[in-house]
């Protein structure tokens, strides 16, 4: 044994230095040079820190999409998981939704095989019972941890909602500061963006970044539902796109995609490194073009698109002019390009059209429309894309796009009088017609695939007025009434969204400033019905939402002084949609009369009823 180990040492000494590498932990046999690789500098991975960011799930969450975050989470094999907020839908007050929406959530996350971080959005903290909830729920809303030494700042944007941060929490942050003067790195979690303002520095951020200025660090919020990243003081910020939250999914260029991010901090690293990891692909950090932090509250707005309605008559020539208003909201210079996409027996012209656009002007855009005889006679949305590109001094160009629709529409619907008062109580025998049958929705949204024909889910509704309400009625025939659960959408229920502006003022698709919503879910015996954000109803709304053996009926009357406080006393006519929300054991769609008004296939106009 002795004369073999001898032997063994001198023969692995004979070996020259030259044929063979080493270098740390790296160790290898092959004999060279030359070599198979580039070189043998490897990072020096001691205290290395990984880190996974999950941005926002809710605000309209499409299903299925936060689990797939998840588990290309668990494929990275983080330290930990971040996120920023917006992990519920909320927006209630009923304790055993907001415990069922949070079972649900904890059920998703309970998946990573990693430990989760919980961050306050809007959606899990926006009123008095959500702010008492929570710390029960979840503990601490604001709160601060070091690991690797490296400090986790998670604040709370709701403290109190929405959009503030209390003199409370400046105190706290400034203590957790305080104790932690040298670590290697900070990193702040929040909401809402509330470094990002239109004129002054928001007051509470403000403070909070006073009291970071002395340290490395960086910031990442949500919120946006849309990818941003600025630098400021040589320090990064960050709005991520979503997790499953409500998104065009536009594409990257445009800053709408679902992602998590993976964010590395080694010893010898200068700052982060930080990847965008689209659930389809890997992204860099500035897959978007960085741009100055001041312009980002005007270019997320971008270009609005508004159409004037068109509609046909007896009269109506086979060629139509019609006018879209292209409004740049930005300080900046923008590019615009708009294409049509024009369907069969209709011609636009022009077709494309391309315009530089003055910081904060409006352009009117004035097309004209050949329609076939069979096109006069029916509803035609006209599709259109609409890129928008801000040239800045010095940097890339920043891109949005999106897409809309305008087009021709056969006729306004008549809302009638009333000879006498309807009573608002589930029933339908005052009520003199519901004329509108919706047996094949114009669009299904959530998960079509669960919505199988009539026989499913329709429904019927009626419109009608006196001279103190503007009434709506509908009646749904359900196969299946789901029991109560989460909001008004996330069950069987009834959607109806009034816009009582003049025609030609009533905005674009996305614009919702005075838009007025009714989401309600019927009553099931000894229980209330659900109406969603009752206190912000127009004074003296009356709502009522039964079930029924077929189905349910829901019946509304809104003062008829709101319409008039937007067209004054002779107003003239009103834009209308309704919803009904059909759940049942393999899931949910939402089935609209109307195309939503939020959606790229929504038609100016459409659902337009006029006094009679």
């Amino acid at each position: 044994m002795k004369r073999c180990f001898l032997t063994i040492v001198v023969l692995v000494s004979l070996v020259p230095a030259a044929l063979c590498q080493t270098s740390g932990e790296f160790r290898s046999d092959v004999k060279g040079p030359p070599y198979p690789w580039t070189n043998l500098n490897f990072p020096d991975d001691t205290g290395a820190l990984r880190f996974v960011i999950l941005s926002d799930r809710t605000g309209g969450h499409r299903e299925g999409v936060f689990a797939r975050g998840v588990q290309a989470a668990n494929l990275m094999a983080p330290d930990l998981v971040m996120c920023v907020g917006d992990l519920i839908e909320g927006y209630t007050e009923d304790l055993s939704i907001l415990n069922q929406q949070a079972d649900e959530f904890d059920g998703l996350v309970a998946k990573l095989q990693a430990p989760f971080f919980y961050v306050v959005g809007n959606h899990d903290i926006s009123n008095s019972v959500q702010k008492k909830w929570y710390p029960k729920r979840r503990g601490r809303p604001y709160y601060h941890f070091v690991y690797k030494n490296v400090l986790f700042l998670a604040l709370c944007t709701e403290d109190p909602p929405s959009g503030n941060i209390s003199k409370e929490q400046v105190a706290y942050v400034q203590q957790a500061l305080a104790s932690n003067p040298k670590v290697r790195w900070t990193f702040v979690f929040l909401h809402q963006p509330l470094f990002v303002t239109t004129k002054k520095p928001h007051p509470d951020w403000e403070q909070i970044e006073t009291l970071l200025a002395d340290r490395p660090y960086t910031v990442f919020a949500g919120h946006w539902h849309n990818y941003y990243s600025f630098t400021k003081k040589e320090r990064k910020y960050f709005v991520l796109a979503t997790t499953g939250g409500a998104s065009c999914l536009n594409g990257p260029k445009t800053g709408q995609f679902d992602e998590i991010v993976w964010v590395t901090l080694r010893k010898n690293d200068k700052e982060p490194i930080i990847a965008n990891l689209e659930l389809n692909g890997i992204l860099p950090w500035d897959v978007r073009p960085s741009i100055p932090l001041e312009y980002a509250p005007h270019v997320q707005q971008g270009v609005t698109i508004s159409a004037e309605p068109v509609f046909l008559s007896e009269e109506s020539l086979e060629t139509i002019t019609t006018t879209l208003h292209l409004k740049n909201t930005a300080d900046l210079p923008a590019k615009v390009r708009l294409v049509f996409t024009p369907p069969k027996g209709v011609r636009v012209a022009p077709k494309e059209q391309i315009q530089n656009i003055k910081a904060g002007a409006v352009h009117k855009c004035q097309l004209q429309l050949q329609l076939s005889p069979d096109r006069m006679k029916t509803a035609t949305r006209i599709p259109y894309t609409i890129s928008v590109e801000y040239q800045l001094e010095g940097l890339k160009p920043f891109m949005k796009s999106d897409r809309g629709a305008t087009g021709v529409l056969p006729r306004k619907f008549p809302c009638p009088p009333v000879t006498s008062r309807i009573t608002i109580d589930g029933k339908l025998n005052d009520w003199p017609d519901l004329s509108y049958n919706v047996s094949k929705p114009t669009q299904v949204l959530h998960n079509p695939k669960t919505h199988h024909g009539p026989k499913d889910g329709r429904f019927r509704f009626g419109v009608a007025y006196d001279n103190d309400y503007l009434y709506v009625a509908v009646e749904a025939f359900d196969d299946v009434v789901s029991p109560p659960s989460m909001n008004p959408w996330h069950q069987d229920g009834v959607e109806v969204r009034i816009n009582a502006n003049p025609l030609g003022k009533q905005g674009g698709a996305q614009d919702w400033k005075d838009l007025l919503p009714i989401a309600v879910a019927p009553a099931r015996k000894g229980k209330k019905m659900q109406i969603w954000l009752q206190k912000n109803l127009p004074t003296g709304t009356k709502v009522v939402s039964v079930r029924t053996p077929t189905g349910h009926v829901t019946e509304i009357a809104v003062p008829v002084s709101y319409l008039e406080s937007k067209q004054g006393k002779d107003w003239k006519s009103f834009r209308l949609n309704v919803a009904v929300d059909d759940f049942d054991a393999d899931g949910g769609a939402q089935l609209w009369w109307k195309s939503d008004w939020r959606t790229g296939d929504n038609l100016p106009g459409s659902g337009t009823f006029e006094r009679k």
